[in-house]
């Protein structure tokens, strides 16, 4: 890491109340927008040599974000000859582009043979075995295991090896193009996200979200369908039990201040989609009222939003499931009719 990268970490951990994970080159502080009454951090900021210091606020009613200039330094608090650095960094990438491509899958790769006691965990959540739905799901085990079976060797990956050797034990769920893992601890709290290919100023890349594809080719002869949910597990659960409709695409959003990004891009190549919300409780309906849906109403055919009333999501089959549906939009055939074209 560079000096101004350094300089920029070591005042934000001994002044702000700040985490940083080293294993992927983002630290988390509290947002200078709306945390000042929160205890919770939501402000993320990337420190990775030869990339903008962007930042970005995970609170879905702020979603603050950017390069890191002058302007937002000083509300961090840093000092002045920090601001200026930062503002001179900054200019270095005003061309970033904001819109890089999304990486794509570059081969095939094996998952591994399935551990007994993260079966039992998946079991327990979900009322499968993996075995019955590994390849679809993109499900893995041992994370060391299944870097020597495809042979390769990713450098980020290493503090999960480290934590396999003491004993720790996960359940890990790659997106389809494999650039990206979430990853959750069955014996302790552990979870989170790790990024397995990285891009460049360049030739800057994004990565696909964790997703499950139901019937997909239907989408040619009916309205396009987009559900989503917080997490994996949710959406594992909301894929196998809970499908509103026929067909569909399923999302794990991994983030309220992620929900309507998704929805905008992925109602450019579907529009009108119809999009069935799996709410975590914790989520007014306010909330989608007066933020979320004026700003999707008009590239979307229907909303609606649905909470489990047994417990805070559908992560886990075992707490029990009684859905409450909310329909903010009602999907209407006629005025789809003339949105299409049809006579």
């Amino acid at each position: 890491m560079n000096d101004l990268r350094k300089d920029v970490l070591e005042f934000l951990k001994n002044r702000r109340d700040t985490k940083w994970y080293k294993n992927t080159g983002y630290l988390e502080t509290k947002c200078p927008i709306c945390d000042a009454n929160s205890k919770k951090r939501h402000l993320s900021i990337k420190l990775i040599d030869n990339q903008p210091i962007a930042y970005k606020c995970f609170r879905a009613s702020c979603n603050a974000g950017g390069i890191l200039n002058r302007k937002f330094a000083k509300t961090l608090g840093l000092p002045e000859d920090l601001c200026q650095a930062l503002e001179d960094e900054s200019l270095k990438y005003h061309n970033y582009s904001t819109t890089p491509k999304y990486y794509s899958r570059k081969g095939d790769f094996l998952l591994g043979v399935i551990d007994t006691a993260v079966n039992d965990y998946f079991r327990d959540r979900t009322g499968k075995d993996i075995f019955e739905v590994q390849d679809k799901l993109r499900i893995t085990t041992n994370i060391t295991n299944w870097q020597k079976i495809n042979n390769i060797r990713i450098k980020q990956l290493y503090p999960l090896v480290l934590w396999e050797e003491r004993g720790d034990k996960f359940i890990y769920f790659f997106n389809s193009a494999y650039s990206t893992v979430h990853y959750r601890q069955i014996n302790g709290d552990k979870r989170g996200r790790v990024t397995l290919v990285t891009g460049s100023t360049k030739e800057p890349i994004r990565h696909k979200p964790y997703f499950i594809e139901y019937n997909i080719n239907k989408f040619d002869d009916e309205n396009s369908v987009l559900v989503l949910a917080e997490g994996p597990f949710d959406i594992i659960n909301t894929y196998l039990y809970l499908n509103p409709e026929p067909h569909g695409m399923y999302i794990a959003v991994g983030g309220m201040a992620n929900m309507k990004s998704i929805i905008m891009e992925y109602t450019k190549y579907h529009y009108r989609a119809k999009v069935y919300i799996m709410s975590d409780d914790d989520v007014d309906i306010s909330w989608y009222k007066r933020y979320l849906l004026p700003r999707i109403d008009q590239r979307i055919s229907s909303l609606e939003i649905i909470y489990n009333t047994k417990a805070k999501d559908v992560g886990n089959i075992e707490d029990g499931i009684e859905l409450k549906r909310i329909i903010l939009k009602l999907f209407d055939p006629d005025v789809e009719k003339e949105y299409n074209g049809d006579d």
